[in-house]
C-alpha cells in the first residue's frame, strides 16, 4: 500500500526500514526522548527485531487496515504514523481484545525518527494523509492524540489539524524535575 500526500508518501513496511529502526531505537534515540522522557529507553536485539519484522511484514494480509504506515520524503524514510485504540477512559485496549473496533476511540501518533527532518510540517502531513486514509477506509471520523505538556512540536501538529485539549492529568509526568500534564487532543 501507498498513500501519496504532498510531499510525502505513507507506505508499507519494507525490508530496508529495518536497519533504519534498528538505528532509531538503539542509537538516534532523540526522538524517543522528546515522545516520552520520563520513560526508560528500551533498546532493541536487532537480530530478534529483523526476525520478527520480517514475520510482521510476511503475515500482513494485503486488504487488511494498516495500523501503521512508513514515512517517506524525497525517497527518505523517515519515521512512521500508527495507530491504535482506547477505552472511555483513554487507556490502551491491546488487539486481542476488541470485538468491534469502531466502538473504541481511534489514537494516532506520528514519529518523525529523523531529527533533521523535524519542523519542515512533515509530520502533519503525515498525520492529515493517515486520518483521511481511516475516513476513507474505516469510516473513522473522530480522532485522539496522547501527549503531555512538555512536547510542544506535537502539541502545535496537533492543534494545526484542527485537535483541541479534551482530557488532561495535571502534573503526572516529571522530566527535568519540572511536572508535565498527560494531555488527550481530540479531533
Amino acid at each position: 500500500m501507498e498513500i501519496q500526500y504532498k510531499d510525502i508518501i505513507l507506505r508499507d513496511y519494507r525490508e530496508s526500514d529495518i536497519s533504519d529502526d534498528i538505528r532509531w531505537m538503539n542509537v538516534e534515540i532523540e526522538w524517543i526522548r522528546a515522545d516520552t522522557p520520563w520513560a526508560p529507553i528500551e533498546r532493541v536485539d536487532p537480530e530478534q527485531f529483523r526476525t520478527d519484522m520480517k514475520e510482521y511484514m510476511a503475515s500482513l494480509p494485503e486488504d487488511a487496515l494498516r495500523w501503521r504506515l512508513e514515512i517517506e520524503h524525497e525517497g527518505r524514510h523517515i519515521g512512521f504514523v500508527s495507530s491504535y485504540l482506547l477505552d472511555e477512559h483513554f487507556d490502551w485496549v491491546p488487539p486481542h481484545e476488541v470485538g468491534d473496533p469502531l466502538s473504541f476511540r481511534r489514537g494516532l501518533a506520528v514519529a518523525i525518527c529523523a531529527s533533521d527532518m523535524w519542523d519542515k510540517g512533515l509530520g502533519n502531513r503525515a498525520l492529515k494523509a493517515f486520518m483521511n486514509y481511516y475516513r476513507e477506509e474505516a469510516g473513522v471520523e473522530e480522532f485522539y492524540i496522547e501527549t503531555w505538556s512538555g512536547n510542544h512540536r506535537m502539541m502545535r501538529c496537533a492543534e494545526k489539524l484542527g485537535f483541541r485539549t479534551c482530557h488532561k492529568e495535571i502534573g503526572i509526568h516529571t522530566v527535568g524535575g519540572k511536572k508535565y500534564d498527560a494531555l488527550v487532543m481530540k479531533k
